[in-house]
């Protein structure tokens, strides 16, 4: 056995031994702070485990997102809007949070039963327009979040086969909607940390 493959071994051997500290009890890493009128803006990666990981957007210390799941959507520094997308409350959702208004706002929002992804957004001048994948807009104006309208739930739901009536020729007579994908826009208060 030569030198150098008695320092890989020692090395090897380091790295099994070392991995489990490392992951004993929560671990924390932030980025650099963005600061905005409100305080530092502080995006926190936390393990406990290999496997369970956590992601916070941090406002001067209190957390106003935390998520399982966390992507940089895009922001606009001229209006002090930042956009991101990630698992939040057990399902996929899209995140806004504005420093331009009196006070910070923070929204959670998205449609119920879909990926939520983005398409695109567009920076006006009076409002900006959210756009999910299925031509799905979200319109944010003077600090308000203004989902679809009504007509977008009721255009597309899910009809629950295993509940259909049929007459005696056969003709459907009744269905059962289940599972309206239905627009949430969720007000987000920062948490006291």
């Amino acid at each position: 056995m030569n030198l150098s493959s008695k320092y890989r071994w020692l090395f090897v051997i380091a790295c099994n031994v070392a991995a489990p500290i490392i992951y004993a009890g929560e671990v924390c890493t932030d980025r650099l702070p963005i600061t905005t009128p409100y305080g530092d803006l502080v995006r926190r990666t936390c393990h406990e485990g290999e496997e369970d990981l956590t992601f916070e957007i941090l406002l001067s210390g209190k957390a106003v997102i935390k998520a399982k799941s966390l992507s940089d959507e895009g922001r606009n520094n001229k209006k002090s809007v930042w956009i991101y997308s990630g698992e939040w409350k057990g399902r996929k959702a899209i995140f806004l949070l504005d420093f331009s208004q009196n006070s910070p706002k923070a929204f959670a929002f998205g449609i119920t039963m879909a990926t939520n992804e983005i398409d695109y957004v567009s920076w006006g001048k009076k409002n900006d327009v959210i756009a999910i994948k299925n031509n799905v807009k979200f319109l944010y104006q003077g600090g308000r979040l203004i989902p679809p309208d009504a007509n977008y739930a009721a255009s597309h739901s899910i009809t629950d086969t295993r509940n259909l009536r049929f007459d005696m020729k056969g003709n459907v007579i009744a269905t059962f909607d289940i599972n309206k994908n239905v627009p949430f826009v969720e007000v987000i208060e920062p948490a006291n940390k």
